[in-house]
């Protein structure tokens, strides 16, 4: 939710709260009270996108950090096995490769850091056909080759979930939007009834056009988009 959409939640709720604090006024009207339903609907309805959207990426985003923690515990096994085995045969190129540390490792970019730690797999595996056992006593195993082996594919997995999540979610963009045109409307029809209550309760009017204005939070300046006040009102059809 952007922040414009954000404020005009506000005045939303605003709006619901102050019709609910004045309901023998609205209720005066069965259809305005039928309105006011149809507004707390729609806020109800704002409410549940914007959980459910929040709620599957905070899991997504679990999965990842869970995931990327479990390969980075088990990469640094395998590359302090594989750098003490490099520095014993002089295998500089090795030695080089494997002289990562975990604050490295947490710095490398998501969208490169399996394809790291692949490589780092490959060497241990082109190695350990020379001569698996002399690597063995190094720590570098074949089982801890393939549980790192395994960590990575969940790692993958986990973020390529939430990849597709975020081309999922445009979905739930739009559905908001036209949630907020639906509001809209619902409010328009609620300004009218709030003109024809303002020739018996005009206090109730006036203070309905200062709920109803939208604020821009988090601005330096505090601004505001008032209702224009109508003089000669259309008032709404019963249905």
């Amino acid at each position: 939710m952007n922040k414009k959409q954000s404020n005009r939640l506000r005045m939303l709720i605003g709006v619901s709260a102050y019709l609910a604090e004045n309901t023998e006024i609205v209720t005066e009207i069965p259809e305005m009270s039928a309105a006011k339903n149809n507004l707390d609907g729609i806020i109800s309805d704002i409410n549940y996108n914007l959980n459910v959207s929040n709620t599957a990426l905070f899991g997504k985003t679990e999965d990842k950090l869970t995931a990327h923690a479990d390969v980075i515990k088990y990469v640094m096994a395998l590359t302090g096995g594989l750098y003490a085995w490099a520095v014993k045969t002089g295998n500089n190129e090795i030695k080089s490769a494997a002289n990562v540390s975990r604050s490295d490792f947490g710095k490398i970019r998501e969208s490169e850091f399996a394809t790291v730690v692949k490589d780092l797999v490959e060497r241990s595996k082109e190695k350990a056909k020379d001569d698996s056992q002399e690597l063995a006593d190094f720590g570098v195993t074949e089982e801890l080759i393939t549980i790192l082996e395994n960590y990575l594919e969940n790692y993958s997995s986990a973020l390529g979930k939430r990849e597709a999540y975020f081309g999922k979610r445009t979905g739930a963009v739009r559905s908001l939007k036209e949630l907020f045109s639906d509001s809209i409307n619902a409010l328009a029809v609620l300004d009218k009834f709030a003109v024809l209550q303002s020739l018996k309760h005009k206090t109730f009017y006036h203070e309905y056009l200062v709920v109803r204005r939208i604020k821009n939070i988090g601005e330096h300046s505090a601004k505001a988009q008032p209702v224009t006040e109508v003089s000669n009102p259309t008032l709404p059809r019963a249905s």
